[in-house]
């Protein structure tokens, strides 16, 4: 049984003094949701954030896929994505959302400060009311054939980099 906090909770006492969050946007691969979870547990990610009634449930295949990371996780369901954000900006976390029609590259933003990373769906990345609600859109460069990175991949990139940024920063 996976306990979910409350967001006020995760707000209020972070793991971290600059907290870093991740906000799933309707993912509808459990294998992806527990393989970010995974990844965000790697880099002490305070919460991963996912919405009540959009994508795919938290279940047993997102556990075996996050590898036990799902036990160390603390997870927040919410109802409304655009609200959390909302509520996350009134307490001085930027919001940047991961996504292919970002200006800045994902190296030329400073994630050392409180944050919270967006992922959007496998299909159609961060839904647009959404992506209006993020402080600012980062995009991972593509040089091969291909049009974009896996939910997975994209969200191992960019949360590594701010861990990286983080640990050069002392953070």
């Amino acid at each position: 049984q996976v306990k979910f906090y409350e967001l006020d909770e995760i707000l209020e006492h972070p793991r971290n003094t600059k907290p870093l969050f991740v906000i799933l946007d309707a993912l509808e691969d459990p294998q992806n949701i527990g393989a970010i979870i995974r990844t965000a547990e790697a880099v002490a990610a305070d919460a991963v954030i996912v919405p009540k009634d959009q994508g795919a449930p938290i279940n047993a295949t997102v556990n075996k896929t996050s590898a036990g990371a799902l036990s160390h996780m603390r997870m927040c369901r919410v109802n409304n994505i655009n609200r959390t954000i909302e509520l996350m900006k009134e307490k001085g976390v930027r919001v940047f959302g991961a996504d292919m029609e970002g200006v800045k590259n994902y190296i030329d933003v400073d994630f050392t400060g409180p944050c919270a990373i967006v992922i959007g769906s496998e299909a159609k990345g961060i839904r647009q009311l959404v992506k209006k609600n993020c402080d600012e859109l980062v995009r991972i460069p593509i040089a091969g054939c291909v049009e974009s990175l896996n939910a997975s991949v994209s969200a191992a990139v960019v949360l590594y980099e701010a861990l990286r940024q983080r640990l050069t920063a002392g953070s």
